[in-house]
């Protein structure tokens, strides 16, 4: 019976534990996960470093913290939905990076 079998088969998968080494390093998939594709406010943070430095001071200035804020959203998207223990500490890395550098 072929949904007999699904059922069985889901509530393996579903009672089945992953390691803290796979829940460091790979998403709910399987996959090893170390670097993603940038969302917006990664992509927004290197966009607005790098022009900064192209701008006079003042506005150069706004766009630098902008950035620094982008990437502070980033870090707290990261901690919060990171896909494994690996991006969540990355995201922790870098926020607390941020503070050290506001402080």
């Amino acid at each position: 019976m072929p949904g007999r079998y699904l059922a069985e088969h889901s509530d393996h998968s579903m009672t089945k534990k992953r390691s803290f080494w796979d829940k460091f390093w790979r998403d709910n998939n399987g996959k090893i996960v170390i670097g993603q594709k940038p969302n917006v406010f990664f992509g927004a943070w290197i966009l607005l470093t790098v022009f900064s430095f192209f701008v006079a001071t003042g506005p150069g200035n706004l766009l630098f913290q902008t950035g620094k804020l982008s990437l502070f959203i980033w870090a707290i998207l990261e901690i919060t939905r990171g896909v494994n223990y690996f991006r969540k500490l990355y995201g922790l890395v870098v926020l607390g990076l941020i503070c050290r550098s506001v402080l």
